[in-house]
Order: C-alpha cells, then structure tokens, then sequence
C-alpha cells in the first residue's frame, strides 16, 4: 500500500507527499499530480472494495457519477483509479475550516452570517436533489468554509457519499455493502425517519438542515443527550423555541414557521427538498432575527460527535484524540435494526421508544462504503469523513492547502470572478444573501429607511475609492484596498456598497448584487444608497441576474420602488432586452 512509500507515483501521474488522515474505510493522502504541478487528495480505500469485478464497476460507475456532479458548492471529484487492487479517489484540496470549528469558536453566529452559510448549503443540497441524491448525513462537520480571495465564507459540502454504491442492495443490484435494516446518520443531525430505520432521503435532509440552522443561531443543537435520548427526543420531542435556548435572540413570525416546517416530525409535512427550501429562504424579510443572545446563556452541555464509522485521525497530532467529557457519550455507532419476515420500521420505532438501550440499535451506521468519500473531500483537516470535534484536539491547526486548488488568477489582473448563470436546478427565487467575513456577535440594526449610510464621515480609505468609481471604473489597487478595508471595518457597510458600485461598472453583476446584499446585511440602512438602489433595479432586466435583482428589490425596497421602476420604464434609457424583465418587476411590486 501506498503507506509504506511516501513517494511512491500513482498511476505515472500523482505523487503521494504524505497521509493526512487514515479511516475505518481508507487513508487519504496529500499528493501532487506531476504533469499539472497541482495539489490534490487522494482517498485510497480498503482493499475488500476493489475485492470482486463487480463491486469495481460499480465503483468505477459511481466514481463517474460523483466527477458529473460539478457545483461551485459541493468538493470536486477529478479522477478514480485503482492501486494494488484499491480503488482511489482523487479530489481537490481546499484552505480554510469546518464549520463545526466555527461555530464551536464563535457561536452564536450573527443573522447576516448563517444566512450567508446556510443559503449556499441549500444551493448545493438543491443541486443534489434535483438529481435524487441525498447527502444523508448533514452537520457542520460536513461543510467547509473554503478561504477565496473574494469569499472567506465560500460554502463546500462534503460527503456526499457513494449513495448507490452503498445501497445498491435495495433495488437488488449487485452484492450488499450494508447489513439489512441498518441507516446512516450522526444522531444529532437524523430525521426521525432515519431514526425510525426508514431509510434517508431529501427531505431528510430538509430536517437536518434545520437543525444545523437552529446550531449556527444559538449555539447550541436543540436535542441534547447520549444517543438514545437523542433518538427519542428526534422522534416525539417538540423542537425548542429559539429564545428560549438562546435568550435574546428574537426571530421574526416567518422566521419561526420556517424552521418549524423544516423540521417537522413528519416528513411529507417539511419543505419537499432544499429547492423548496432555498426559494422559502428567499421570501423571509430581512433581518430574519432581531437581538442578539445573552454571551454564555446557552451553555447546554453538548456530547461529543463520533464520526459515523470508524475514527478518522489527522497523523501528526501530539497524542490521542481527547476522549468524550464526563458524561458525554459518542453519537454515533453501527448497530443493527431488527430485520426478518416479521421486522418493520414501526418495530423498530416502538423498540427505541421502550428501551433506551435498545433504541441505539436503530442507529446502526449502514455507511461504511458510503463513508469512505467523507473522508475522501480531502480537507487538509482532521474532520475527514465526518470526524468531529471528537476526532480533534483543541487548538489542532487546520493544515493550509496550495492556492491552485482555489483556481484562484494572478491579482495583477482584474479578472471576473466565474459569472453564474442561474442555475435550472435551483428555484428562481434563490436569492444568494451574502455576509461579511465577521464572526464578532453585534446586535442586528433595526431597518431605517431615511438614514443615509454617507452621512457619517468618510474615512479616508474610502474617499478616494468613492470617487474613482463614480468616474465609472474600480482599480485593481482599489479593489485590494476595499477589501482590506472591509477586514478591518466589520461594521461599516460602505466598503460592500462600493465593491458592489465598482464590480457593477465593470459588468461583474453576479459579484455587484453581491456586495450590496452584504452591505443591507450588515446595516439596513445601505438601502438608502441611491446608486445601490439604482442598480440593482436595473439589473432585474438583465437576462442572467435578473430574476435574483427582482428577489432583492421585493425583499429591500418593496412597494416603495414603484415609482423607479416606472420612471424606468417611462425613460427612454432601457433597451429592449431589459424591458421584459422590468416590467415583471413592476408586476410583481403591485401584487
């Protein structure tokens, strides 16, 4: 194996340069590939799943699979081999951290911030669904804030398992890799029909995703406990209200029947994928929540996270992981649920309910193979294949990865940042609510409409930039200085609303819209900003943005833009490929 060479060549084109994490299912390897001089990850597995012709073309099918499945928020697959009789998987590396470490770090998260995190979540889950994959096993550990040069809080999804390799058995294709009656998930995060050995599916995902959204506002998961209790509470237990696990935290009305609908007991009763989700997000008004949690109110002990199957350990670490706290216990396992002619989820549902001992059988982790491309998402972290906090020891430092992975270009050149056209798969309405790079809690400003966000004086950095992009063009010195400004003045919102002024002058709309979403996240008051305003208003005619501009001038201005958007279409300025899209504005504003 290639353990025992640390330079060894794979397949005349990828150079292993060291382990980064070994698992129940494989080890995963920094390596190079030689031609291209670019760092990847490569997951080689166990040799028992190379181990008969099938299973390797079923691997082979599914490796090919997961390579199509190109998403700027779901970690790329870029090739598939096998070594000494192993399949691999090689993917790319990415800079930044979990979110689990995040939120352990800095929770509980500002509004501005989860809806920035949490939107891109429902992209990729959309993506996904639209294709009927599930992720199956949702939680922070699961998602990386990948580090761009224009997006510290760009959204990678991992594990995004082998679903069909794993449960190929279900529609009798090919030999088990499961045992019968076993699910996949990481009990915090599971639906009550995973829970229940009723299998997993997009709409258990809708589930885990409210609880991961209920984790990024407070702090905290709403069910606490060892696995059992977890279960039951997943099961019967209402989910508490937001306030009352975080005090302070006030959620809007809509906020509240969002979250309550995704994370409904009964899975016909959520949102019916993350598509329908996403475009429920859109419509909540802004802020979503108002006030800001008491610091330390929501000390509820939370257990320790196992990953789903056997640990995966970064090498290098002094020492073992640390052990779960006294009393913590692991939650996650692999068991059983009871299976033959007489066995059903209903039986299995009564057996965690009587017992608490016996409810962890139905926790059984039928995943292993579905497992083994968690870990294969290659972060240079311990967290591979869905290790948490556990799995890591306190202060462990999140390896850093080459830039090329980014696809990041030469700053010399103002190059524009990949413009997305809107993607068919996700509703329309999926509006992108970015947030600024803070994980400093301040409280949400309450919305007010007059202020002027220039009243207040300029700072310098900013005059000079404000005026050579009213001139119509933005630097690349300028746009570096914005930036910097941005890091180091978390509050101000100018600094977005000019990136927002300068990238919509260079014809960047995507990157424009943007900007002013962060800047009215941070500080309502950027919708006064008559160039913002102006903009984006605009932009609702453009063919590729224009339905996510039409979203943020209902969800900003609302009825009051009326009269704009008819001078607009009164004016002799808008060309004719504009006019259909301003004029559904216009609809869709006297509704």
């Amino acid at each position: 194996m290639p353990a025992s060479n640390p330079d060894r060549v794979i397949d005349g084109r990828y150079r292993l340069q060291g382990e980064i994490g070994e698992g129940g299912m494989g080890t995963v390897y920094r390596a190079v590939h030689d031609k291209l001089d670019r760092e990847v990850a490569i997951k080689v597995l166990s040799p028992e799943f190379g181990e008969s012709e099938e299973l390797r073309l079923r691997f082979e099918r599914e490796a090919k699979n997961l390579a199509a499945m190109s998403h700027p928020h779901i970690v790329a697959v870029t090739d598939y081999g096998h070594i000494d009789e192993a399949p691999y998987l090689v993917m790319e590396l990415l800079e930044g951290e979990p979110l689990d470490e995040l939120i352990a770090r800095d929770a509980p998260l500002r509004a501005p911030m989860v809806r920035t995190i949490f939107e891109q979540i429902l992209r990729a889950l959309a993506f996904t669904h639209s294709r009927g994959l599930a992720h199956r096993d949702l939680k922070p550990a699961n998602v990386f804030l990948q580090r761009l040069t224009d997006d510290p809080m760009h959204v990678k999804l991992l594990d995004f398992g082998l679903a069909k390799f794993v449960a190929g058995e279900r529609k009798g294709r090919g030999p088990a890799l499961t045992k019968t009656g076993t699910i996949l998930g990481t009990p915090a995060y599971m639906s009550p029909e995973q829970a229940a050995g009723q299998g997993a599916g997009e709409r258990s995902d809708v589930y885990s995703a409210g609880i991961l959204l209920f984790e990024m506002l407070t702090g905290t998961r709403p069910f606490q406990g060892d696995p059992p209790d977890l279960i039951r509470q997943h099961l019967i237990a209402p989910l508490p209200s937001l306030g009352k696990v975080c005090p302070g935290l006030r959620p809007t009305p809509e906020f509240e029947r969002f979250i309550a609908k995704a994370t409904e007991k009964e899975a016909r009763s959520r949102f019916g994928d993350a598509g329908e989700m996403l475009a429920a997000l859109a419509a909540l008004p802004r802020p979503m929540v108002q006030g800001m949690p008491n610091q330390g109110a929501a000390e509820i002990p939370r257990p320790s996270l196992a990953p789903t199957a056997l640990p995966v350990a970064a090498r290098g670490t002094p020492g073992p992981p640390p052990g779960p706290k006294p009393g913590e216990t692991p939650e996650t396992a692999a068991m059983a649920t009871p299976s033959g002619p007489d066995a059903s989820p209903e039986s299995a549902l009564q057996s965690a309910l009587q017992s608490p001992r016996t409810a962890w059988a139905i926790l059984g982790i039928a995943g292993a193979a579905l497992l083994f491309f968690a870990a294969g998402a290659a972060v240079l972290t311990a967290v591979l294949s869905g290790g948490d906090e556990a799995d890591r020891p306190p202060g462990a430092v999140t390896p850093a990865t080459a830039a090329a992975s980014a696809g990041q270009s030469d700053p010399s050149t103002p190059t524009p940042p990949h413009e997305e056209a809107e993607d068919p798969d996700v509703p329309a309405t999926g509006v992108r609510p970015a947030a600024p790079p803070a994980a400093t809690a301040t409280p949400d400003p309450i919305e007010e409409p007059g202020i002027d966000p220039w009243a207040a004086p300029v700072p310098r950095a900013l005059v000079a930039a404000r005026r050579e992009i009213a001139r119509g063009a933005m630097s690349q010195r300028t746009e570096q200085n914005l930036e910097n400004y941005i890091r180091q003045n978390r509050t101000d919102p100018r600094g977005f609303l000019l990136l927002g002024h300068g990238y919509h002058a260079r014809g960047w709309r995507p990157d424009a819209l943007d900007r002013y979403e962060r800047a009215y996240d941070l500080d309502p008051s950027a919708r006064a900003d008559p160039e913002m305003r102006d903009n984006i208003i605009r932009l609702a005619g453009h063919g590729n943005v224009g339905r996510r501009a039409r979203a943020m001038v209902m969800n900003i201005y609302g009825p009051e833009a009326r009269p704009l958007v008819q001078a607009l279409l009164d004016g002799p300025s808008l060309r004719r490929t504009e006019r259909a899209g301003i004029e559904r504005l216009r609809d869709e504003l006297a509704q």
